[in-house]
């Protein structure tokens, strides 16, 4: 839920991007349909052999996927990291879409050949649109309402571009040729026309939308500050200490701080993305030469290192959680949608209830109200949790799904009670897709704030593997094979089937498995997540101005982006220190902040070692730099007893802050000084010590540090 206030994205650009995403879906529809059926009819070639085609593109698209979208990742240009591709994809792709005008040039037994090597080229060359194309949703907004609503144009443009245009050959494929006669129409206009399409949606992608900063591919750097030389960091601890003398934060907190700091001039920063590869283009090399090519891309294809590069991306992707959690429903969800589509159309093929109309009719326009779902989720998502929006939808979606098997065709409200599920049922899943798609961007600002790395080509990437694994596994169980093998009277089936009633048991196994996974795992709602995005705007925000000034002293550092509402403890028990100190690490291990327990817990207890972390009036701070801290982490605790933990004043502690930093010798300075800024409060010890759940004492963290800031 969010409120009304937010930034919208301009008409113009909304239609623009539409436009270049039912342009590459469009085409999509009509080489898997239209050209398909020219070559069972025309051409004569094996249904069997069209079969193995449609799932080859299904797993080339799950293996190149995760490298294409590595490849935008590491991509710069004038123009962005994701125009260059779309122009490539789509010069390629409509050449392989001519090249199929072709085959009826060859002899028929090299035909299987040609018509191998163009489609592989040609799915090649839309996996190189559509990633990128997908990406572009990352971009336009940080608003949770904007990203919404801009999460739906794509998946929309995929109903009407692909799947109504399947929909509406399923009469041929049934034999009402009356519909359709595939002969009469000209297949080189139809080729031609194709690739008219193609080349205008994207040219408009190219030279009318308007992206964002963010499509320059400017690695951000606002988190865990990169490496800095020796001169630089005493700079930075000189104007620190400065700072302090100049009272901006001169009290008892300031001086314990400073003097159990220990700060290390002579460690090397080290971020996530230093973790991934000790060189920030390892495995895929930039390129200084002065070639045409280099010049657009700026990346050298030659020295790509792929086992490197599966390495990488491997490490990324199982390294945000919320990407693995989206990435298994996605494909439980893909999955289940495949498996309700195929079950009905091929129950209504064996009643040859496809032959009447009405029945023909009525899928259409489910297809047509799944896209009107789909427009009005940001609605929906306005007044409703997108958590509850989607874990709704999966259980409409099974129970229509239930009541459409179980209607026979002898009921004389048959064709109601099918049009009212299908209705219903196709709009649920409209929905599902919307929000998966929009809490894909989500991951996307999640391992940018996490990890100091926005990699929103590959998790776009991801996204789309989910999917042509989803749709393979259905495929597995009710594949176009089957319906075309049968209604042409040819005895190739290629891919086995199952009853109706396992089908419906299956169903409900995949839809009930993926709201139990997204209901324990998914943690990008509420307040967490309104911080993770208010903070990234704002330090993006910062960090253009400072490019832009001349004044490189400036230096901005928010605690929030430290704090995450799983780490605020209310009233906890502890007996003594190694109580508190186990129960507070813990938190950091929940949340994915540290890589081992252990070892913060050894760096955490030699830091103690060398004295306590009671400070004064009830407030205890210990911290601790160590190598295995992923990002800076703050737990904050209050205590349902006081304890003796050493303070300067003799009083007992009862507000406890654990702050984790990693061993880069500068962050930690930072998170100390913004956190002694907060501490200097009037009155802001005694708000966190009567707040009555983490979610309140999580909301006046924030609005602490956000009154300081202003």
């Amino acid at each position: 839920m969010y409120g009304l206030n937010h930034i919208s994205v301009g008409l113009r650009d909304r239609l623009v991007y539409g436009f270049s995403c039912f342009g590459k879906d469009l085409v999509y529809g009509l080489v898997s349909c239209i050209i398909f059926l020219y070559c069972i009819q025309v051409l004569n070639i094996s249904i069997t052999f069209l079969g193995i085609l449609y799932l080859s593109h299904h797993v080339l698209g799950a293996i190149l996927c995760p490298f294409f979208g590595t490849l935008v990742d590491h991509t710069k240009s004038r123009i962005g990291k994701y125009k260059p591709y779309i122009i490539i994809g789509a010069i390629i792709n409509s050449i392989a879409i001519v090249g199929f005008c072709l085959i009826d040039q060859f002899p028929y037994d090299f035909r299987y050949f040609y018509l191998s090597v163009i489609y592989i080229i040609w799915s090649c060359s839309y996996f190189l649109i559509d990633v990128p194309s997908w990406a572009t949703l990352s971009i336009f907004n940080t608003n949770v309402a904007t990203r919404d609503s801009m999460a739906a144009i794509p998946s929309m443009s995929n109903v009407l571009g692909s799947q109504i245009l399947a929909i509406g050959v399923l009469p041929v494929l049934s034999g009402a040729s009356d519909f359709l006669n595939i002969q009469d129409i000209s297949y080189v206009f139809i080729c031609l026309i194709s690739a008219v399409i193609l080349i205008c949606s994207q040219a408009a992608y190219v030279f009318l939308l308007k992206t964002s900063s963010l499509d320059q591919n400017h690695l951000p750097s606002h988190f865990i500050p990169p490496s800095l030389s020796t001169e630089n960091k005493d700079t930075a601890a000189t104007n620190y200490q400065s700072d302090l003398n100049m009272g901006k934060a001169d009290n008892l907190y300031n001086s314990y701080m400073m003097e159990h700091t220990n700060y290390n001039q002579a460690q090397n920063a080290r971020d996530f993305y230093d973790q991934i590869s000790t060189n920030a283009n390892e495995g895929l090399n930039v390129t200084n030469n002065h070639s045409s090519f280099a010049k657009v891309l700026n990346v050298n294809l030659l020295k790509i290192n792929p086992f490197k590069q599966v390495k990488r991306m491997s490490r990324i992707i199982f390294s945000n959680d919320q990407l693995l959690v989206l990435f298994s429903c996605s494909i439980l969800l893909n999955t289940m949608a495949g498996l309700i589509f195929g079950a009905l159309i091929n129950s209504f093929l064996d009643q040859q209830l496809l032959e009447h109309s009405n029945l023909y009719f009525i899928i259409i326009a489910a297809a047509l109200i799944q896209c009107a779902f789909m427009a009005t989720f940001e609605s929906f998502a306005r007044h409703t949790p997108r958590s509850w929006i989607l874990n709704g939808s999966v259980v409409v979606a099974m129970v229509t799904f239930i009541m459409s098997c179980i209607t026979t065709a002898n009921n004389s409200l048959f064709y109601a009670l099918i049009a009212c599920c299908m209705f219903i049922g196709s709009g649920c899943i409209g929905l599902c897709r919307v929000a998966v798609s929009s809490m894909t961007i989500d991951t996307v600002d999640y391992g940018e704030f996490k990890f100091n790395l926005r990699t929103d080509g590959l998790i776009f990437a991801v996204r789309s593997m989910a999917k042509h694994l989803g749709v393979l596994i259905a495929f597995f169980f009710y594949g176009g094979a089957i319906s075309l093998g049968t209604h042409f009277n040819a005895a190739e089936n290629i891919v086995p089937t199952i009853s109706l009633n396992w089908a419906i048991t299956t169903v409900v196994l995949l839809g009930c498995s993926a709201i139990i996974i997204f209901s324990m795992y998914y943690k990008l709602n509420g307040a967490f997540y309104r911080n993770i995005l208010n903070n990234l705007q704002y330090l993006r925000q910062n960090q253009r101005a400072d490019s832009s000034n001349d004044n490189n002293d400036v230096q901005h550092f928010m605690l929030r982006y430290c704090l995450d509402e799983s780490t605020m403890i209310i009233k906890l028990q502890a007996r003594n220190l190694d109580d508190l100190i186990k129960a507070l690490v813990q938190k950091l291990a929940k949340v994915n902040a540290i890589t081992s327990e252990l070892d913060y817990m050894q760096d955490l207890k030699a830091r103690l070692a060398l004295g306590p972390c009671g400070i004064a009036e009830g407030i205890a701070l210990p911290h601790a730099k160590s190598s295995s801290v992923r990002r800076a982490t703050v737990v904050v605790a209050t205590l349902d007893e006081p304890l003796d933990l050493g303070a300067l004043d003799g009083r007992k502690c009862d507000l406890v802050f654990l702050l984790a930093s990693p061993d880069d010798g500068e962050t930690h300075l930072n998170l100390l000084g913004r956190l002694s800024l907060l501490l200097n409060e009037q009155g802001f010890a005694d708000k966190l010590r009567t707040s009555g759940s983490p979610t309140e004492l999580f909301e006046r963290l924030i609005q602490c540090e956000k009154h300081i800031v202003k």
